[in-house]
């Protein structure tokens, strides 16, 4: 340990390559996150699902950048981390949500909110 991580005893969640059921492992802590007092950790290890199912469906489309995206289902948790990830690779976002989520979805990087007008 070279001190740059957080004190001992501090609740902590990592991202790890192996050893993922193991109760202790040694990680750098770059991976490593405080987890919040109101946060248990069965919570805690479901957060990265939506994130890394969205990278793993648009790494399917090759290079983003210029591209214009459809992200349906774009309200969800899902296609909530697709549109920010593709706005941050340089695609052009149009989101598929009911119009209750103009605003939000638009302030995540899509440029444009189609559906469902009557909600």
């Amino acid at each position: 340990a070279d001190g740059s991580g957080p004190a001992v005893g501090t609740r902590v969640v990592a991202l790890v390559d192996e050893h993922g059921w193991a109760e202790r492992v040694a990680v750098p802590t770059d991976r490593l996150a405080v987890l919040p007092d109101g946060v248990n950790f069965g919570s805690a290890a479901t957060l990265p699902v939506a994130g890394t199912t969205a990278l793993r469906t648009l790494r399917h489309g090759g290079d983003l950048a210029g591209q214009q995206v459809l992200i349906t289902g774009a309200s969800g948790a899902v296609g909530r981390f697709q549109i920010q990830l593709t706005h941050l690779q340089g695609g052009r976002v149009t989101a598929v949500a009911a119009s209750r989520h103009d605003e939000d979805l638009s302030g995540l990087g899509a440029e444009r909110v189609v559906g469902d007008r009557k909600s």
